[in-house]
């Protein structure tokens, strides 16, 4: 069972909060977990951006903070033609080093009041604490090329081919993991019954796990495994019988084998002591749900289109499919989130690009649970 929660677009209408939560259900309940289109750089935003050159700190700051940069009294433009004829100098005098030194402390200086605001923007999302998933290979990265959505290379894969499942070396059990903003009223109630789900029940219930750091989140995920490996092995099944079987024999193999495996792990979930120390912490039942459902493919996309996370051209390609008889009538099994009325506040705003959510984000590296 390996989960894939995909973004693409930062300025899309899937919130950071509601991604981590989606990246956070995905890592307890699945086999494996990958993080799929560009999110990978907002996880890895300290690491990535801490150890830029400074020829790139240049065109970031130009880029996002233009008023700042005209303090120092030069383009962006002249600064790297500068910084580049100061780095070919085999002995620059001490006037010219005095200037470049001066030049780096001022772009430093700027650079260090964007970073740290941008970071600590991110980490109200619960991106960036996920890093160690990352660095430690426990969160795998289908990368997009944020030039060339359709890039296929070594590196990148097309975001046409990542939302039909068809991208590189798969596995076979690979699995669509939506967030919340699925069940938004102003997508999901314009959903004719041809595009809703065949079939949708939920199957996990878990507290704001937004509020747990890394090594609570391995340890919730160590004391449920007894009962999420059985869980695992039904659901690669599943996603088989999705594809080979018809409607009614998958949504029967769902209800029959299904179900009661997540039902097992459910229980475990509910009597794990670091999720019920987060409910009594946070003194208030806010949960969210995990469901599973069986979707047409083509709902899928009018989801990523819907919240403007795929770009013109992948919506061109999919488009293409929406005829090709391979596709027409083709679903496929889908997880998702979905909160409960305790967490509005992480309700999309479709008018903008980010919504920090007050949800408590944990910052923690130790276990904190009660004796």
């Amino acid at each position: 069972m390996h989960s894939i929660v995909f973004n693409y677009d930062k300025n899309s209408g899937i919130i950071g909060n509601s991604e981590s939560l989606t990246l956070r259900c995905a890592y307890i309940i699945s086999d494996f977990l990958a993080t799929a289109g560009t999110s990978f750089k907002s996880i890895l935003y300290d690491s990535i951006f801490s150890r830029v050159k400074l020829e790139m700190k240049v065109k970031i700051i130009e880029s996002r903070l233009d008023e700042e940069l005209k303090i120092l009294g030069a383009t962006g433009e002249q600064m790297i033609w500068f910084i580049k004829q100061h780095k070919k100098l085999k002995h620059p005098t001490p006037q010219e080093i005095i200037l470049y030194k001066k030049l780096e402390k001022n772009i430093e200086s700027i650079w260090k009041i964007h970073h740290e605001s941008m970071l600590k923007k991110l980490n109200n999302t619960g991106l960036p604490q996920l890093e160690p998933f990352l660095l430690y290979q426990e969160m795998g990265v289908i990368c997009v090329s944020e030039e060339d959505a359709e890039l296929e290379a070594p590196d990148s894969y097309p975001i046409s081919k990542i939302l039909t499942l068809s991208f590189g070396e798969r596995a076979d059990n690979d699995i669509l993991f939506l967030t919340i903003e699925f069940f938004n009223e102003k997508f999901y109630s314009q959903l004719t019954d041809n595009q809703k789900p065949l079939y949708l029940e939920p199957v996990f219930t878990f507290p704001n796990l937004n509020a747990l750091n890394i090594e609570e989140l391995k340890a919730v995920k160590s004391n449920i495994s007894k009962t999420a490996q059985p869980f695992h092995e039904k659901v690669n099944e599943w996603i088989q019988s999705c594809m080979d079987k018809t409607p009614e024999e998958s949504r029967d193999f769902f209800y029959n084998d299904i179900l009661p495996v997540a039902k097992l792990m459910n229980d475990a979930i509910a009597l794990d002591p670091i999720l019920k120390h987060t409910y009594n912490k946070l003194l208030s039942n806010a949960s969210a749900n995990v469901l599973m459902g069986e979707v047409p493919i083509s709902t899928v996309w009018d989801f990523f289109h819907h919240f403007k996370v795929i770009p013109p051209e992948s919506k061109k390609k999919l488009d293409k499919l929406r005829t090709d008889e391979a596709y027409i009538n083709k679903r496929i099994p889908v997880l998702f989130t979905k909160k409960i009325p305790a967490l509005d506040d992480l309700e999309t705003n479709e008018d903008e690009s980010a919504n920090d959510s007050n949800m408590p984000i944990s910052t923690r590296k130790t276990l904190d649970i009660d004796e």
